[in-house]
């Protein structure tokens, strides 16, 4: 039915007017020649085949040769077992221990039925229905009508819960847990973070908060890596994200449509006939839109799962429908570039049929008036201008002055220029503070050469492994949502180019859990098949 309506309109039309006509043109014969290349050459064979071979997501020391991390992971569990064990005989032993064992064989307790399901639920799924619905949790914990810290303390509560539930789970088995590809460069770069704390941090206090934003937030891939356990964790968390992302889109379009009212520091005067840019409640349109570019691609991954009946494809085609109008209400020109990227890789691992779609889409939106009045400001002399004094331009050619006076290898350490905690904490009386807009180069100005190395190792080793897990889980029900993961991701570090998305809370531990839901998928992947 959808897709005869679709066939009908006008957009439709044009799509099949396109399809029929380019394998005639230039650049249809050129594309077609360049697939049969790559289809038939080396690289590809190549590519798949280290995708798709070696060890990747086993127990620490079970394959044939142990790396030294695993060996050390292998030797912490150990150490933790054998904690755990000697804990485990002290309760045993302990007089509260005996007391709870006449409570529990109580017949109030021992029958009732709240007791019964809180032991039904556990521990591990609340705290990641808690992770996966981080963002209007920490709004509301941020309502004036809250203790004033509350807003600062609950998420790194909720980091402490989980690491302290890996470590016990960990304390209570003797094998190893499952290491990923990418905990080393995620250590060897929250390593070079301390260091670079003691080394060179003219303010200590600014320098922990600095060194806090940059690196906390990777500990959830390391975590969630270790806590998602099986099929009805790993979907709790995907869902729940992209029905929140949903949600959150209608509430972003009806701001649009109410025009609700934006500071004018939003638009440039050449803007002002836009009527509002929605925020929902991330409080900033960029945020809105990069969040929109991280949920759609889950979003459109659902709808491809097999056995579903059309109209809970349809309800998923929906929620990502309104991500897509949200993020294009943002008037984000980084968010769209975003998920343009997040599109075009998406398209290219799992259905390229939706490529003529996607141009068929461009072609309509880039004639809205709006959209193109905000496309077209960036080709003239004023955004030039604007850039250049006060704007992108201007900002960046100071973060580079600082960099050379500070040192090119290790920069001017946490905190000190370019993001939040430095406009937050501005020790130097001087200078004027200014975000960069541009998070690889905010890394750059604060951590030096060594850091921005080391940040761009850790994230080309994360491209690489979540291209290895979508191509470990094909032909499974995961292989679409793996790869909406990867689209997901080079979204988001495609805007980081034009925001510090990183600098915000939960939208560095959404990615990095999506990160580890990817690992938890190729695992559970190679163990069903």
């Amino acid at each position: 039915m959808i897709e005869r309506l679709f066939n009908a309109s006008a957009i439709g039309r044009l799509t099949a007017a396109v399809r029929r006509r380019w394998p005639e043109g230039l650049l249809g014969r050129a594309s077609e020649r360049l697939r049969l290349m790559y289809a038939s050459g080396v690289t590809r064979a190549a590519l798949y085949r280290w995708a798709d071979g070696g060890s990747f997501m086993g127990a620490a020391g079970a394959s044939g040769h142990t790396p030294l991390y695993a060996a050390l992971l292998t030797r912490l569990n150990g150490a933790l077992y054998r904690a755990g064990s000697t804990a485990g005989r002290l309760w045993r032993g302990s007089a509260l221990r005996a007391v709870c064992a006449l409570l529990s064989a109580s017949p109030v307790l021992r029958e009732s039925r709240f007791l019964k399901a809180l032991r039904g639920i556990g521990v591990r799924r609340p705290l990641l229905l808690m992770f996966a619905l981080y963002l209007p949790l920490d709004v509301l914990a941020r309502l004036p009508s809250m203790p004033d810290m509350l807003g600062p303390l609950w998420h790194n509560a909720l980091l402490l819960a989980c690491v302290l539930y890996v470590l016990l789970r960990r304390m209570a088995r003797r094998t190893p847990g499952h290491y990923t590809p990418i905990d080393a460069p995620m250590l060897l770069f929250m390593g070079l973070c301390v260091f670079l704390l003691f080394y060179n941090s003219a303010v200590f206090s600014v320098g922990l908060s600095g060194m806090r934003a940059t690196a906390q937030y990777l500990l959830w891939f390391l975590v969630l890596s270790r806590m998602v356990s099986d099929r009805r964790d790993w979907e709790l968390v995907y869902r729940v994200m992209v029905l929140m992302g949903a949600v959150l889109a209608v509430h972003g379009i009806y701001q649009y449509i109410t025009a609700a009212p934006i500071p004018v520091t939003w638009l440039t005067h050449t803007e002002m006939g836009v009527r509002s840019r929605a925020f929902s409640i991330t409080g900033s349109p960029n945020i809105m839109g990069d969040l929109m570019v991280m949920l759609m691609p889950l979003s459109v991954a659902l709808a491809y799962q097999k056995g579903l009946s059309w109209e809970r494809k349809l309800f998923w085609w929906g929620c990502a429908g309104v991500q897509g109008l949200a993020c294009l209400v943002t008037f984000s020109r980084g968010a769209w570039l975003g998920l343009m990227a997040a599109a075009i890789v998406f398209i290219a691992l799992q259905d390229r049929r939706l490529f003529f779609i996607l141009l068929a889409s461009a072609a309509v939106i880039i004639f809205i008036p709006d959209v193109m009045n905000r496309l077209s400001f960036v080709m003239t002399d004023d955004f030039a201008v604007a850039s250049q004094v006060g704007g992108r331009a201007g900002r960046q050619e100071i973060g580079f002055m600082l960099l050379r006076g500070s040192g090119y290898l290790f920069g001017m350490g946490h905190g000190r220029y370019g993001g939040a905690v430095a406009m937050q904490n501005p020790i130097v009386e001087w200078l004027t503070y200014h975000y960069l807009d541009n998070y690889y180069l905010k890394t750059l100005v604060e951590t030096g050469i060594a850091g921005l190395s080391a940040y761009l190792l850790l994230i080309a080793v994360t491209i690489a492994t979540l291209f290895r897990a979508a191509v470990r889980v094909r032909g499974t029900y995961m292989r679409p949502r793996a790869a909406a993961i990867l689209a997901s991701a080079a979204g988001v570090l495609t805007h980081c180019m034009f925001e510090n998305i990183f600098e915000v809370p939960y939208m560095s531990a959404y990615f990095w859990g999506l990160a580890a839901l990817a690992c938890a998928a190729a695992r559970m992947g190679g163990e069903s098949s």
